[in-house]
């Protein structure tokens, strides 16, 4: 929603760009958008997803509600947003090339007589503007995510920053650690974004938007 809404803005600022151009720099502000009103979950679902031990117990948080209490209580309100910078630095990118990539094959799409595309090429066109999308920003959300579980109750790493998370990765795992598990978001994302994109369109359309 909140691309389409930012279009209309960028497209009034840049009027000589390109429609992908505009798009792309749409989507990086919906993301920003997005990060900004969602990250306490982001985190919290990050949290949960682990299983944090150290020697003395395992943290398996129970429900959303201790989770963010339990992160409040240990480092306080701006706990919430901890990795928010490494997110918001993902997701610009990240954004920004997935719509701009989507807008740019979508014009490359073969149409009918009516100038209108198949259902099954909006499908393609999302899941491949996904796919480049993560392969590109891929080392920012695996610092997002580590920075995340950083400071986690029986967490026994801890960063300072971002630059500090991707220095201990590079140099106690090597470079590839940047890119541990891009293969299972790619395929996820496969499906994924093409199937987000595609009922976007398609509810657009009946709509009448």
């Amino acid at each position: 929603m909140c691309s389409d809404v930012y279009k209309d803005s960028v497209r009034a600022a840049l009027p000589h760009y390109s429609s992908a151009a505009v798009s792309s720099l749409a989507g990086a502000l919906a993301g920003l958008t997005a990060v900004t009103f969602t990250y306490p979950l982001e985190l919290v679902r990050t949290r949960m997803a682990f299983r944090i031990c150290d020697a003395a117990e395992c943290q398996i948080y129970s429900s959303v509600g201790r989770c963010l209490s339990d992160t409040v209580r240990r480092n306080g309100l701006i706990g919430l947003y901890a990795g928010v910078g490494a997110t918001l630095l993902g997701a610009l990118p990240f954004e920004g090339i997935k719509f701009g990539a989507n807008d740019f094959m979508k014009q490359r799409l073969p149409r009918s007589e009516d100038g209108k595309s198949a259902p099954v090429w909006s499908l393609l066109s999302g899941a491949l503007a996904g796919a480049v999308a993560h392969t590109v920003t891929y080392p920012l959300d695996t610092v997002r995510r580590r920075m995340q579980i950083s400071g986690a109750q029986g967490s026994s790493v801890a960063y300072r920053g971002i630059v500090d998370c991707f220095g201990k990765m590079v140099a106690t795992e090597g470079v590839g650690s940047l890119f541990f598990g891009l293969s299972a978001t790619v395929v996820r994302s496969l499906p994924n974004l093409g199937i987000q994109f595609l009922m976007y369109e398609l509810i657009k359309a009946a709509l009448d938007l």
